[in-house]
């Protein structure tokens, strides 16, 4: 068990996580409330449902789930042992959520939270972290998560999703805005872009799994693939899903919803 004096730590490492990716989106929350919006309207309190977080990283989505829907449960998924452990220490109620540690891009994953929701997904969440999918494996995670999903139930995906090949000029300027955002966000009041939130981590919790991270990301490759918001509807609606659109949006940053019918 944790003491208070360390949990404490733990969440301060967790808010510095949400002020570090505050950086990167203007309206974060604005994301989130629209997503526990809908989740709210389609699940009520959450009760006898699981909701699966993909790409949970230390646990900002997981936590704000659980807020929003009192008596849901949660199975969030990660590769990541140190973001997963961090996750661990610092939800806010740890009794109902179960943290996964998988591949999203090995169909291992499916298996251990079929384990874990045996009556079945009633929504699948993530936000910012499928564009670091291949296209290829992105299909895939859209396909597994219409299988997993009970009929009815709903996919939403928060994430930067750039503009087609045939708006250039949207793509430049939000691109421009984007940077000057991240350039104002990570200079003179000292936040940590993301390389510097883990390299500040590593620093001061060494004890935490960096080998095993190493060992885990070794070979992956580490650039954000920026994948278009006209290959995840593409990929959505191959899956098998009846409705999908844009539920929420900032210039690129993005809520995509997709309905199992």
């Amino acid at each position: 068990m944790l003491t208070d004096t360390a949990a404490e730590t733990d969440r301060e490492w967790l808010s510095r996580w949400d002020r570090q990716q505050q950086g990167y989106m203007a309206d974060r929350e604005g994301r989130y409330s629209a997503m526990t919006d809908l989740l709210r309207a389609l699940l009520g309190d959450g009760a006898g449902r699981t909701v699966l977080d993909l790409g949970c990283g230390p646990g900002s989505t997981t936590d704000r789930v659980l807020r929003a829907l009192p008596s849901v449960q949660v199975v969030a998924v990660d590769l990541d042992p140190v973001l997963i452990e961090l996750a661990r220490r610092t939800a806010v109620d740890p009794g109902r959520v179960l943290h996964v540690e998988a591949d999203l891009a090995s169909r291992g994953w499916v298996e251990q939270v079929t384990a874990a929701a045996p009556d079945g997904i009633a929504a699948v969440v993530s936000t910012t972290a499928l564009h670091w999918l291949t296209a290829g494996a992105l299909t895939e995670v859209y396909r597994a998560a219409f299988d997993l999903l009970s009929p009815g139930g709903v996919l939403l995906n928060g994430d930067h999703m750039r503009y087609a090949a045939d708006q250039p000029v949207l793509a430049k300027v939000t691109r421009s805005l984007q940077d000057d955002r991240e350039a104002t966000a990570f200079g003179a009041d000292g936040t940590d872009d993301y390389a510097a939130w883990h390299a500040a981590l590593r620093a001061a919790a060494p004890e935490l799994p960096w080998d095993e991270r190493e060992r885990r990301f070794a070979g992956l490759p580490r650039d954000d693939r920026g994948t278009g918001l006209t290959l995840h509807a593409a990929a959505l609606r191959d899956a098998g899903f009846t409705e999908v659109d844009t539920v929420w949006q900032h210039f690129d940053d993005r809520v995509l919803c997709a309905v199992k019918g």
